[in-house]
C-alpha cells in the first residue's frame, strides 16, 4: 500500500474524504480542506498527488478526527506528529518523534492513567527506523519524485 509522507496511506486518506464527501459535497470538502474542487477531484480520481496535497489532505483528517471524538489510532497519531515535525531536520526527526510520545506516556503514568493505545506501535516503528516522515515544504525527498499524471479525461456528458 503506498503510503503518505505523513505516516497514513494515501488510500486511507482517500477512502477518508470519499466519507466525507458522502455526506457532503465534492466542493464543501475542498473547502475544508483547503484546497480547489478540481485539485481534491484529482486527488480522488488515483493519481500520484502533489507533497503539498498531501499535507493538507492530512492536517485536515487529523482536524476531522479530532473534531469527531473518534479515538486515535496508530496511523493518525502518526500523520499529527509527522506535521509537528515536518520543519525539523529529516535525521533528527526519529529521535524527537521518540522523546515526544515518550514524554506522553511518562505523563499519563504520573497520572495514572494508561499510556495511548498507540504509543507502543510508534515507540517500535521509531527504534526500527520505519516510521515515515514528512517532508519539509519544497523538499520532497528525490526517492518520493514521481512523475505526477495530469487529470483523467472525463467523459462529456449529452
Amino acid at each position: 500500500m503506498k503510503r503518505a509522507s505523513q505516516g497514513v496511506s494515501i488510500e486511507v486518506l482517500r477512502e477518508a474524504v470519499r466519507r466525507r464527501v458522502a455526506d457532503s459535497t465534492l466542493r464543501q470538502v475542498a473547502a475544508e480542506i483547503g484546497m480547489s474542487f478540481s485539485g481534491l477531484h484529482t486527488f480522488l480520481d488515483g493519481t500520484t498527488p502533489h507533497p503539498g496535497t498531501v499535507r493538507k489532505v492530512a492536517a485536515w483528517h487529523v482536524r476531522a478526527a479530532s473534531e469527531s471524538g473518534n479515538t486515535v489510532d496508530t496511523a493518525l497519531a502518526e500523520t499529527a506528529l509527522d506535521l509537528l515535525l515536518r520543519h525539523v531536520p529529516p535525521r533528527k526527526r526519529p529521535a524527537l518523534r521518540r522523546e515526544l510520545v515518550e514524554a506522553l506516556v511518562a505523563q499519563a503514568k504520573r497520572e495514572q492513567l494508561p499510556p495511548p493505545a498507540w504509543a507502543d506501535a510508534l515507540l517500535k516503528a521509531t527504534s526500527t527506523g520505519t516510521t515515515p516522515v514528512v517532508e519539509a515544504p519544497g523538499k520532497a525527498s528525490k526517492a518520493r519524485k514521481a512523475p505526477v499524471k495530469g487529470p483523467k479525461p472525463r467523459p462529456r456528458s449529452k
